[in-house]
């Protein structure tokens, strides 16, 4: 089964007709092209346990979803943080490359939270995911 950011650097692609690779990343936002998406697995919530069974039952993954724009693009940036925000706040009881989520819980709206020395605008937002426990 694939881990998190797989599954959703997936969905994102489909989203905004991107490629895992070429503008959507996992784990490190690179030096080109300037207008990239990463994904960063975050710290989650502890898994839920069901009473009177042994292990755990699900995950509570989270993830921070990084937009970033052309020089001087902050407008572009938000728009397309806004389509993958919208889009991955409607994960609800769906499989995502063979993996069951419940549900999806963005934390925030998307906000511009840096410009690097290139002027490139960096627009992101948190979501925390409930999914079953991978194998």
């Amino acid at each position: 089964m694939a881990n998190v950011l797989d599954d959703l650097a997936t969905r994102i692609a489909t989203a905004i007709s991107g490629t895992v690779g070429t503008n959507i990343f996992k784990t490190k936002m690179p030096v080109l092209p300037d207008a990239a998406v990463t994904l960063y697995l975050t710290g989650g919530l502890a898994p839920v346990k069901r009473f009177g069974s042994a292990g755990i039952e699900w995950e509570r993954p989270s993830v921070k979803i990084d937009v970033r724009g052309a020089p001087e693009d902050t407008e572009t940036a938000l728009a397309t943080s806004q389509t993958i925000f919208e889009d991955i706040a409607e994960i609800e009881t769906e499989d995502l490359s063979g993996t069951r989520y419940y549900l999806s819980d963005p934390q925030q709206q998307p906000f511009q939270f840096s410009v690097d020395k290139q002027n490139r605008p960096t627009v992101g937002f948190n979501v925390i995911l409930t999914k079953d426990k991978n194998a």
